[in-house]
C-alpha cells in the first residue's frame, strides 16, 4: 500500500516557480501560435466581464458578511482607524 506525499516535501519557492514558468510559457506559446482576430460583436466580450464583475462583487460581499462575526470575536472594542482631520 502506497503512502501519500504531503505537500510539505517540495518547498513553497519550488512550487512556485514551477507554476510561473508554466503561465509564462503558456501566454508565449499562445501569443505565437495565433494572431489576434477582430472582435465582430463587441458587446458579448463587455456583457461577460461586466456579469463576471457582478458575481465577484456578490461573492465578496457573502464573504465579508460571513466572516464579520468571527473577526468581532477576535478583536472586541476595536474599531479601525480613520485618517483625516
Amino acid at each position: 500500500m502506497a503512502t501519500a506525499v504531503s505537500d510539505t516535501s517540495t518547498p513553497f519557492w519550488c512550487r512556485s516557480s514551477c507554476s510561473a514558468s508554466a503561465g509564462v510559457f503558456s501566454i508565449t506559446r499562445g501569443a505565437q501560435d495565433r494572431a489576434p482576430e477582430p472582435i465582430n460583436v463587441p458587446w458579448v466580450p463587455i456583457g461577460v466581464l461586466l456579469i463576471a464583475i457582478v458575481l465577484e462583487s456578490i461573492s465578496l460581499r457573502t464573504a465579508l458578511g460571513e466572516s464579520a462575526p468571527d473577526r468581532r470575536d477576535q478583536h472586541p472594542g476595536v474599531r479601525p482607524e480613520r485618517e483625516g482631520p
